[in-house]
């Protein structure tokens, strides 16, 4: 029964006919979707990062004395002074000061924009409810 078996699938094997090779595509048409996954790429992760950096570094460049800062551990505090080396001095509370790196400055902290929104758009939300009313 098996020999049965395999000489009906040879002979089907052998009726089949032949694959023919297909065309080689132009080179130039096989390098058109690995273009087209780096200009993705880059316009999707690589271009928005730069800009980032670009922010981080002129905020950074642009801190001064006196300035209200978040650090990257979330610290807040007030720049005392800045030297050349990179590190700065915080003020964190009265007569607590800390020294750290210039670049785990995360930003600026205005101490009137709570929860997201500045006192602008709370205005507006109140301005807006009290039109409901």
């Amino acid at each position: 029964m098996i020999l049965k078996a395999n000489l009906l699938i040879n002979a089907l094997l052998a009726a089949a006919p032949a694959k023919e090779a297909m065309p080689e595509q132009p080179i130039w048409l096989q390098i058109i979707p690995l273009l087209l996954m780096f200009a993705a790429i880059w316009l999707f992760l690589i271009r928005p990062a730069n800009k980032r950096r670009k922010e981080q570094e002129n905020m950074i460049n642009s801190l001064q004395k006196g300035d209200e800062v978040l650090t990257g551990g979330g610290i807040l505090g007030r720049i005392c002074s800045i030297d050349n080396k990179g590190i700065v001095t915080l003020e964190i509370a009265d007569k607590v000061r800390i020294r750290i790196l210039k670049s785990q400055i995360a930003g600026r902290y205005n101490p009137e924009s709570i929860n997201g929104q500045n006192n602008d758009e709370k205005k507006l939300d109140e301005m807006s409810s009290a039109d409901k009313k």
